[in-house]
């Protein structure tokens, strides 16, 4: 007789294993009731829930938490940002025995887990075919064996049957309380919101741990720009490494018109805070002055093309002391542990609130369950959600409490413990209101959840006006140390779409930024992308000034500046009248250039009531600056029959009901003057 040896098989689902190393005198009985010298082990193995992310680490966290009745999920293996099959373990190795083996044909699914311990041994029971005897099987280290009983072939059927039904409806609870239970919608929401706070406040306290940022004081950042706007091209790139006191920099750039004519402009910038002093001593440089084309209002600015510049710190604390109080500023400088405990602090809040389905405090209320959905690659879950005025508000104040309440702010506003009292009440009254005045208990925004690690994959707000018009908030998580957030707004009406996102990894304590802002717009088109990478270091910063510096005050009195004035006082200066003209001068230029596009697309000139209309300029001079229709330093949005200093001047001529034929526009200088442009 051939001895039944341990099932075996290659397939994933979870076994049941029967280890009998006996031979058994009925060849006709099933192998669930053989008998043998070594007691029957049913060794189920446990399902292994791979889509349940660990609760213990952000990276593929467990579901556990999710529900209050959820059994202990097994730990997830890294898989997919797809849903997980419900996968197994392989099966126990069979007893080493020196009989040849047999594969069991057959095999139930499995019961709740049953440890496969080696159980004790028995003597060798005497039987005959026509008094079989039940199998001894072990569980736990106990056994049943020895009892004589007749057992027929439709009974043993029967049995068989019967424990396989046990084992599936086993199973099949198994299934539902440990991975249907916890990614039904709702529970799926309550653990993105709870866990993304968790996993956010976690990454800030590593962010802005202490003695990380005692050990890494040096930062480098640098970045590079890529612009291209109509035919023209714009490039550049630059590089500053800083400490506390310390600063060594630098900028280029170069520009393609779209005649195909190249510029170039390169900058360096040194600096240093002397000891006991809040004023750094500068040095700069500049090549390529004529690229800012600064020589029709100062000509002798060429001659300081490619040569360095002193700032000292003596000449910038003779400005600012009328600004700025310096008895105590070296207690009021801004660190790097100032700039953490505002992290901190609204980490600490957002939590509480924004990351909360608590009935407290929660700002969020989950409205409806969209259904799960495939975006950007990902498995999602979506909801329509709105807020919750009260919670809102309270988390307004709540925030503005906690920021106030650090030393960044004691220190930038430099104001009394009294006056802090007296911002947190004002900042309470104006949360109360803004709240009120910018939701409605009716407003809903789209929230996002990733069905793998159970984290807010985004947050979508509409403009209320124009649903074509709406910003998405989220990050993307992929595990390990890294976590990515961006922002992207999407314009349909001016088909306009941007996008900003920020990967910080903890390991290399290096952060990059990517901005990436795009026009298909005929009227006006455009593309720029803009990378920045920022480093933390603990190498020192140097810097060796230069030794042929010219003074910043030599440099101003040569170009007519006064080295002294106060900024009121520069405003009346002749060389600052003179940009003034040229800048009234620009705007009256840009006006006529756009009507001149409006006459040829309308046949006609605007009446000052259309002219003076923001719809009508919005349809037919796109892409003017608004900045445009005002003189320097006014806030005019019209214009007059009569130019002044607060206005410019447009007058029309020989005018029908469809618009004017001619115009005249005029802009008043500061000697006078008038500035006079006509149509065409």
């Amino acid at each position: 007789m051939e001895p039944i040896a341990q099932a075996a098989s290659d397939e994933p689902n979870p076994r049941v294993l029967i280890n009998v190393n006996s031979p058994v005198t009925d060849q006709s009985a099933s192998p669930a009731m053989m008998v043998g010298h070594e007691p029957v082990v049913i060794s189920p193995t446990r399902p292994t829930l791979s889509d349940v992310p660990n609760e213990s680490s952000v990276n593929g966290p467990d579901n556990a938490e999710a529900t209050e009745t959820q059994p202990d999920a097994p730990k997830a293996s890294p898989r997919s940002n797809e849903e997980a099959p419900v996968e197994s373990e392989a099966p126990a190795s069979a007893p080493n025995t020196s009989e040849p083996q047999q594969a069991v044909s057959e095999v139930v699914p499995p019961a709740p887990f049953v440890s496969a311990q080696s159980s004790p041994t028995v003597s060798t029971p005497q039987f005959t075919e026509q008094a079989p005897i039940a199998p001894s099987i072990g569980m736990g280290g106990n056994s049943l064996s020895g009892a004589q009983f007749p057992v027929k072939k439709g009974r043993r059927k029967l049995v068989l049957f019967g424990g396989g039904v046990v084992l599936v409806l086993a199973l099949t609870s198994g299934v539902v309380f440990g991975w249907c239970l916890p990614n039904t919608p709702n529970n799926v929401y309550n653990t993105g919101l709870s866990r993304s706070g968790k996993a956010l406040n976690s990454l800030i306290i590593a962010a802005t741990d202490k003695k990380k940022l005692e050990t890494y004081k040096t930062s480098t950042i640098s970045g590079s720009i890529d612009t291209t706007v109509a035919k023209s091209h714009y490039t550049g790139d630059f590089t500053t490494t800083f400490d506390k006191a310390s600063l060594n920099g630098g900028l280029n750039v170069a520009l393609t018109d779209a005649q195909g004519k190249k510029e170039a402009l390169t900058a360096k910038v040194l600096s240093q805070i002397p000891s006991g002093s809040v004023y750094p001593n500068i040095w700069f440089q500049l090549t390529g002055l004529k690229t800012l084309g600064l020589d029709p209002l100062f000509p002798q600015v060429g001659t300081y093309d490619g040569k360095w510049i002193a700032v000292s710190s003596s000449y910038l604390q003779s400005i600012g002391a009328k600004y700025l109080n310096t008895s105590d500023n070296t207690q009021t400088q801004i660190t790097t542990e100032d700039i953490a405990e505002v992290a901190r602090a609204v980490s600490g809040v957002s939590q509480q609130y924004l990351f909360s389905t608590g009935t407290d405090k929660a700002v969020f209320e989950k409205r409806s369950f969209v259904g799960k959905e495939q975006v950007d690659g990902l498995s999602v879950y979506h909801y329509k959600v709105g807020v919750n005025i009260e919670h809102a508000k309270a988390y307004c104040v709540a925030l503005s409490d906690a920021t106030i309440s650090t030393n960044a702010y004691k220190k930038v506003s430099g104001r009394t413990a009294a006056e802090i009292t007296s911002d947190k009440t004002s900042a309470a009254k104006d949360c109360n209101q803004s709240t009120s005045d910018a939701i409605k208990a009716t407003d809903t925004y789209d929230l996002w959840i990733d069905g793998h690690y159970k984290l807010v994959y985004k947050f979508r707000i509409y403009d209320k006006a124009d649903k074509g018009l709406y910003t998405d908030v989220g990050q993307i998580y992929k595990g390990g140390d890294t976590l990515s957030l961006f922002v992207k707004v999407h314009d349909t009406h001016d088909s306009v779409d941007g996008a900003f996102t920020l990967d910080t990894d903890l390991n290399t304590n290096q952060t990059n930024g990517t901005l990436i802002v795009k026009s298909t717009s005929n009227d006006f088109p455009f593309n720029v992308t803009v990378k920045l990478k920022a480093v933390l270091s603990s190498k020192a910063v140097q810097v060796t000034p230069p030794t042929s510096a010219i003074k910043i005050e030599d440099v101003l009195k040569s170009l007519g500046l006064d080295a002294t004035a106060t900024p009121e006082q520069a405003a009346t200066l002749p060389i600052t009248k003179k940009a003034d003209d040229s800048e009234r001068q620009t705007d009256i230029r840009a006006l006529q250039a756009f009507l001149e596009a409006s006459y040829a697309s309308n046949g006609f000139y605007p009446t000052l009531a259309q002219l003076n209309d923001q719809t009508w300029q919005k349809a037919n001079l796109k892409g003017l600056d608004p900045a445009a229709l005002a003189p320097p330093a006014s806030t005019a949005k019209t214009l007059a029959t009569k130019a002044s200093v607060t206005q410019y001047a447009y007058v029309p001529e020989n005018c029908d009901a469809d618009g004017c034929a001619s115009y005249t526009l005029s802009a008043l200088l500061s000697d006078g003057s008038t500035f006079t442009k006509n149509s065409l």
